[in-house]
């Protein structure tokens, strides 16, 4: 099977698809995420929306990624050289995993409920240094294999994913079992779906239906933190 960027060729339209519901879904998380911090002025709820601005940033560059390979005729900067646009896809996915990991940083600082830009400005930094220092050492050293440095990217981007969402998920668990509040065990449960989806994820390439079912565990996860905003909201 073809792949472009660890995307099944067949799926790439599919992928697209995907990836503009996503962008939708966690807009509209983070616009009713604002719309209760104007109400309840909570810091922590702010920082939710913000986190999901960014999610929904990272989903909407890999969509227009996605969509200068699989429709050249339509995207303008797509019909240049063939390496170029490859190049271009390898910028691409590097905003999307910097913004998505930003988001899941921003969660985890959100959920630790410590005032302290220091703290959220070092696990940036930090995410985004082990995101970008196996690139560096793949073009150091394998420079004409530029597949080793998206592979390495993806790998690096998914385990850090699941590091914070780890992370995330014993923090909302920990919160329920102390308020038994409904809508923090359904926000638990989305992340452990979002958990679920990046270690599906990682065996995308070696069996693809993994790709698929990742993607429905992502849209279930965004779906399940919409809904328990929305009740907090009808409350």
């Amino acid at each position: 099977m073809t792949y472009f960027y660890l995307v099944p060729q067949s799926f790439l339209k599919f992928s697209i698809l995907m990836q503009i519901i996503f962008a939708l879904v966690a807009l509209s998380v983070s616009y009713f995420s604002l719309k209760i911090y104007k109400i309840s002025r909570q810091r922590e709820i702010k920082l939710f929306g913000i986190s999901f601005i960014l999610i929904a940033l990272s989903y909407v560059i890999w969509a227009v990624i996605h969509s200068a390979i699989a429709y050249p005729s339509l995207i303008e900067f797509a019909k240049i050289a063939t390496e170029n646009v490859s190049r271009l896809g390898g910028i691409g996915m590097l905003a999307h995993v910097i913004l998505f990991i930003s988001g899941l940083i921003t969660l985890s600082y959100t959920t630790v409920k410590i005032k302290s830009g220091k703290i959220y400005y070092l696990l940036l930094t930090l995410g985004i240094i082990s995101l970008v220092a196996p690139i560096i050492v793949t073009r150091i050293i394998f420079e004409p294999i530029a597949s080793s440095a998206v592979y390495n990217l993806l790998i690096t981007s998914r385990i850090l994913s699941i590091f914070f969402l780890i992370f995330i998920i014993y923090n909302y668990f920990e919160e329920y079992s102390n308020n038994k509040n409904k809508k923090t065990l359904l926000i638990g449960i989305a992340f452990c779906l979002l958990l679920l989806s990046n270690a599906d994820f990682i065996f995308s390439l070696t069996y693809y239906p993994a790709y698929i079912m990742g993607h429905i565990l992502e849209f279930i996860a965004y779906l399940f933190i919409l809904i328990s905003l929305l009740l907090t909201i009808k409350k």
